[in-house]
């Protein structure tokens, strides 16, 4: 009785084996046209290309070659090539990408150390080669398995010929013989290699000539998007992406630094140099080293930007024409600005409504005053809040209790001298921050003490606790609290810890210096907590630095 492999072989011609490999190269292909959007790396994508093209063109070039060989010979090279080729595209390539994610986690912090996000490209390329990492679609979950599967039979398909070989070896027939009696001796994968039937051989040579035409396709495409890379290249593009059939330079993170272009940031020159991006591709935009810096409005067509960036310039003209919307760049998830000044708030931050999935907003040694009322309700979604090394930053915006989502506020080294006892009462914060500031008096309400981890007033001018404090009963927002609970309490270099120095002694089962109701209190340097501003101002002047002229 014949089995499955007789009966799809007699219906097709092909072995399915043969079958399988003309289902898996779409598939292949798909994941190699996905990765040239997602990965930037090129040798990643290079290699890749690489194994489709083998993968096409392997079988054609041993069955002409190798012609005089035993079939079984050619079979078994073919298939451990096949298999090779699989371990590559499986497990090797992924590997390649999520290794320097493995490498850059911090195991003691079960995370990944937070001066990563603020680099230009570890933000966007995280975002983009997770999507290329982990299945997003059907089609997707079919290429990430296909090459399990493939190299699974593939192997039984090694064990299947070596048997044959053994046993043609051991009865001495030579090998035509022996193909001959399929049925007795050889797998039927042996048969399909051998058969000289006009219409299998028919069949093989046109499987051949289609494996040897998509390969110059694969190849053609990869070229292709080489060569627009090359011609388009831009200095100021800082990841660029090679992806299959675009004819457009793609770049996901352009910097316009005016002291490298020459310009000074006016609006037709900035204007000029954004028209050089594909605005459907551009994810991380920086501007820096503009004296006279003019938002255009082409920064609207900018519809998948994720991250936004501001350095070391003067904000004169950023209007409502080009201003940031919800409809208009619903992907926009993190802005910084770093040593800019501003005439006043610029109008085009002064969105109508939350962007949608824009969650931190950090400013850092900019001439900012003040934030207008109305972006309270253009923050709403806001997580993140950080505005330092602001001299004239003198109070706490009125509206950050009201943010139901803020869960780290971040305002040091500003001249803040006092902070309203209610102003925090209704807030949820884990992470708030007044390191460096002039502020005498520590708030006796600042929230809820439920997700509070922690509240620093380190190079502060304040000399003592709310008395509220002292005893966890009488503590505000403390309701419900499980014993187990306490907040870091952060007050080096501060007149209280001053005050409490001589009399501080090591306390084995803590880490801070003191308890007190809620707060474990610290008076010594700790880590994070214990520096006068958060953003990573010395790494991004280094950054910078390579686009500065």
């Amino acid at each position: 009785m014949s089995s499955w492999k007789d009966k799809l072989r007699t219906a097709i011609l092909l072995h399915p084996m043969e079958v399988e490999l003309v289902v898996e190269l779409p598939l292949q292909t798909f994941q190699a046209y996905r990765m040239s959007t997602l990965v930037s790396t090129v040798w990643i994508n290079r290699l890749l290309a690489s194994v489709i093209i083998l993968n096409c063109w392997f079988s054609p070039f041993v069955h002409l070659v190798m012609r005089k060989y035993s079939a079984i010979t050619r079979q078994l090279v073919c298939v451990a090539m096949d298999s090779l080729l699989d371990i590559v595209y499986g497990i090797f390539i992924p590997l390649a990408i999520f290794y320097p994610y493995w490498r850059d986690y911090d195991l003691t912090l079960y995370s990944f150390p937070f001066i990563l996000y603020y680099r230009d490209e570890w933000f966007i390329n995280a975002i983009a080669e997770n999507q290329q990492l982990f299945v997003t679609s059907w089609m997707d979950f079919a290429a990430t398995m296909s090459p399990g599967i493939s190299l699974f039979v593939r192997l039984y398909e090694i064990q299947r010929i070596l048997t044959a070989y053994r046993r043609s070896r051991a009865v001495h027939v030579p090998s035509r013989v022996l193909l001959g009696n399929a049925g007795r001796h050889v797998s039927t994968r042996l048969i399909a290699v051998a058969s000289s039937e006009p219409k299998t051989l028919y069949a093989r040579r046109s499987l051949h000539a289609l494996l040897v035409l998509w390969g110059l396709v694969v190849a053609m495409l990869h070229l292709h998007s080489t060569v627009v890379a090359v011609r388009g290249a831009d200095t100021g593009c800082i990841v660029e992406m090679r992806p299959w059939g675009s004819n457009k330079y793609t770049c996901t993170v352009f910097e316009v630094s005016c002291s490298q272009k020459h310009i000074m940031g006016r609006l037709d020159e900035m204007d000029k140099q954004f028209a050089v991006v594909n605005p459907d591709t551009l994810q991380g935009l920086v501007m820096s080293n503009c004296p006279v810096l003019e938002v255009p409005p082409r920064i609207q067509e900018f519809k998948r930007l994720l991250q936004l960036k501001i350095y070391n310039s003067t904000v004169i003209e950023w209007g409502r024409e080009a201003g940031l919307t919800a409809t208009l760049h619903p992907e926009l998830q993190v802005m910084f600005m770093l040593e800019v000044n501003f005439t006043e708030f610029p109008m085009g931050l002064r969105w109508d409504e939350p962007l949608p999935v824009f969650f931190d907003f950090e400013l850092s040694g900019t001439n900012l005053t003040s934030v207008p009322d109305e972006m309270e309700k253009a923050w709403g979604l806001l997580q993140i809040l950080s505005i330092e090394r602001a001299p004239g930053f003198t109070q706490v915006p009125p509206f950050v209790s009201r943010l139901s989502l803020l869960y780290m506020l971040l305002l040091a080294s500003d001249n803040i001298v006092s902070i309203p006892d209610d102003l925090l009462k209704d807030s949820n914060l884990m992470y708030c921050m007044f390191n460096n500031n002039p502020v005498e008096e520590i708030p006796a309400n600042v929230g809820n003490l439920a997700g509070m981890t922690w509240l620093g007033f380190p190079w502060t001018k304040v000399k003592e606790i709310p008395a509220s404090w002292q005893q966890k009963e009488t503590t505000p927002g403390a309701e419900g609290l499980p014993d187990s609970k306490t907040v870091e309490l952060h007050l080096f270099d501060s007149p209280y810890c001053g005050a409490l120095q001589d009399s501080l002694t090591p306390t084995p089962w803590l880490n801070g210096d003191l308890m007190m109701g809620w707060f474990e209190t610290f008076c010594h340097e700790d880590g994070a907590a214990a520096v006068p501003y958060f953003y990573p101002v010395e790494a991004e002047h280094e950054w910078r630095a390579r686009n500065r002229g």
